[in-house]
């Protein structure tokens, strides 16, 4: 335990983030690990180096056993002290509120008539979030976030028997009741059947809004992770967008996360590689030194499969390290969008293991990362920024427990904005002159192209250059669907073959837009053209 304390008061990475006084959590521990030798119980000593690990709240300072007796001791500590609940549970919205997402039919929440949406406002006179903040973690966590989300699973939990006087708020209603309730032993918390069922290490499909989507749960298994990615980006060339679902990624091989990557990237618009620096301790220099790093251009090894489309990322708080830095990665290079219910876990960092008795192992957090030439961590104790939060409301948590999936359907609408977004600026990134017209009969060529042509403007206008006129005209746009209204027109004699009028005319029945492959397309209103008998107008760019 010496030995090991020695070691992270010289070798952890995070010790100024965390403030932490490695001789006073010596000094803190210290008689437990006493005792347990003198007891010569491991199961005791693992205890003392489980609360250890826990206290420093890093997802990657944890320890392990090969024993499932010692390694479960911890945990059947602390839920004997929680082996009863009021046969409910608890979400906690984006606004604040606290409601009930479970009542076990058979518990007390269900006698005390609590339903779906019932507001719990406090536990014998402290607010719930008080509370909360003094529940037990299981597993290590990073960010304040996480820690909450962790805890307040156990936020009605409570020594079976124990009594507790509950305030709370019945939907649709201002008034606040007040109850006296009994935790019962074996009182549910969560409905165990509605618990997402496991999905295969990696899949993908196509979705019916045409984006590709694909996740995977670890980098792990390189080659077949690689192979089924590169079918994926096979089946996604036209798609125009995908939809990358890193929630619950536990992380992995940074070589791999890396490789995977580089399909993103092509040759001409590389990724950079040099996007954080790595500290580690060195013993010559006696403290943390960051390692030179080279930078290099990151592109897809096989241009063929490389795409190009808008990419979203999904991540949650489940989402961890290498798992982490995949999405931080593409968000950094300009590449992803990064959606989200909830912050990644924090976790930043390469890991050691220090070998113990018993065969017990601690690991902690051996380097620092820092994004380039900063001194920004990038990840730990905050995790990846998301572009897209998605609150957490009742009609959210409805969804879910409905088998819904909010986040996913957050993506789409990310993919769809940014598709408008990217369109609009292809937009108004330069003249278009009137290449053909396609009607019933046809698509027939304009005989003078930079006779026409339209300059649409950030601001909602657009010009038009109609042979020897020109008008000016304002547009909206709601994604494909596009208005021109016509104002004020120069009314010059153009010659006998000029479509000036009819052009300016056709203008004003569009409908649609749309840019492919560097051309614009302005499909036109039917029943305003049962006369002319167009359908659309061609445009690319002017000359």
């Amino acid at each position: 335990f010496n030995s090991l304390i020695d070691v992270l008061a010289q070798r952890y990475s995070y010790t100024e983030l965390r403030n932490l006084d490695w001789e006073a959590i010596r000094a803190e521990y210290l008689p437990q690990i006493e005792a347990a030798e003198a007891a010569d119980s491991i199961e005791d000593y693992y205890v003392a180096l489980y609360d250890l690990a826990m206290s420093i709240r890093d997802s990657h300072v944890a320890v392990s056993t090969r024993s499932f007796g010692i390694g479960t001791a911890p945990v059947i500590r602390v839920l004997q002290q929680l082996n009863g609940s009021l046969g409910a549970g608890v979400v906690e919205l984006s606004d604040g509120r606290f409601i009930v997402n479970y009542v076990d039919p058979s518990g007390p929440a269900a006698e005390a008539g609590w339903v779906f949406g019932t507001e719990i406002v406090s536990v014998d006179g402290a607010p719930l979030a008080e509370r909360i903040a003094t529940m037990p973690l299981f597993d290590p966590e990073s960010t304040p976030e996480g820690i909450r989300l962790a805890q307040i699973g156990y936020a009605l939990s409570f020594p079976a028997g124990a009594e507790t006087t509950i305030e709370y708020r019945q939907p649709g209603e201002t008034e606040l009741k007040s109850i006296a309730m009994t935790a019962a032993e074996g009182a549910a918390t969560s409905d165990a059947s509605t618990a997402a069922a496991p999905r295969p290490e990696i899949s993908f499909e196509t979705l019916p809004s045409g984006y590709g989507y694909i996740q995977w749960d670890a980098f792990n298994d390189p080659l077949y992770k690689l192979a089924v990615w590169e079918k994926f980006l096979s089946t996604v060339k036209t798609a125009p967008g995908i939809i990358l679902d890193m929630r619950n990624n536990v992380g992995g091989s940074q070589s791999l996360f890396m490789t995977l990557a580089s399909y993103l990237f092509t040759e001409d618009a590389p990724a950079q590689m040099h996007w954080i620096d790595e500290a580690f301790y060195d013993e010559t220099v006696g403290d943390f030194v960051t390692y030179f790093q080279a930078d290099a251009d990151l592109y897809s090894p096989k241009p063929e499969l490389t795409y190009t489309g808008i990419v979203v990322v999904l991540v949650n708080e489940n989402t961890v390290s290498s798992g982490e830095y995949f999405p931080q990665f593409l968000q950094n290079q300009g590449r992803a969008i990064i959606v989200g219910q909830h912050g990644t876990d924090g976790a930043g960092g390469p890991v050691e293991r220090a070998s113990l008795p018993g065969e017990i192992t601690f690991q902690f957090t051996k380097g620092r990362t820092f994004f380039a030439g900063t001194d920004e961590l990038n990840l730990e104790a905050k995790g990846v920024t998301l572009d897209v939060r998605v609150p957490v409301t009742e009609e959210s948590v409805q969804a879910v427990l409905a088998g819904e999936d909010p986040v996913l359907d957050a993506a789409i609408v990310a993919l769809n904005e940014e598709a408008v977004r990217r369109s609009n600026e292809q937009l108004i990134a330069t003249s278009w002159q009137w290449t053909s017209t396609y009607s019933l009969s046809g698509q027939a060529p304009v005989d003078n192209p930079a006779a026409y042509t339209l300059t649409f403007s950030e601001d909602g206008t657009l010009a038009i250059l109609a042979d020897c006129n020109q008008a000016q005209a304002e547009y909206t746009r709601d994604g494909d669907t596009i208005t021109i209204t016509v104002g004020p027109a120069t009314l010059a004699l153009c010659p006998g073959d000029s479509q000036s009028e009819l052009f300016v005319q056709l203008l004003g029945t569009a409908a649609t837009v749309s840019l492919s492959d560097g051309q614009l397309l302005l499909v036109l209103d039917a029943e305003q053209n049962l006369d002319t008998g167009v359908i659309g107008l061609f445009f690319a760019p002017a000359e």
